[in-house]
């Protein structure tokens, strides 16, 4: 059986799902990072200021999720951990962009889009 016809073959909720499933991964490409302006500095410093700020937030994220966890790993079930952990990979994305963020604000740039 050719691949065209299992996909007639397939039930409709089947079809909407793995249509969903490529249109999420496509989103994923595109690319929606902010970018940062400084009135006064030149462009070329931009990138250092950002690669350090990127460092600093990742560091201090890490840090702060290792504080947590280590106060919380009495109080989790083996079974929970799992779980736990990819929140907590989602939990350190985040905070390291708010960190990074608030890095670059401090530095004096402006957010741009």
């Amino acid at each position: 059986m050719s691949f065209f016809a299992q996909i007639r073959s397939l039930p409709n909720v089947m079809i909407i799902l793995a249509t969903g499933l490529f249109l999420t991964t496509l989103s994923g490409c595109v690319s929606t990072e902010t970018r940062w302006q400084h009135e006064t500095l030149a462009q070329e410093e931009w990138g250092v200021d950002a690669a350090q700020c990127k460092w600093k937030a990742r560091q201090k994220a890490e840090k702060e999720y290792q504080k947590t966890a280590t106060q919380n790993q009495q109080d989790s079930y083996e079974d929970n951990q799992n779980v736990d952990s990819m929140f907590a990979s989602a939990d350190i994305g985040k905070r390291t962009n708010t960190l990074f963020n608030r890095c670059m604000e401090m530095q004096g740039y402006v957010e741009v889009q």
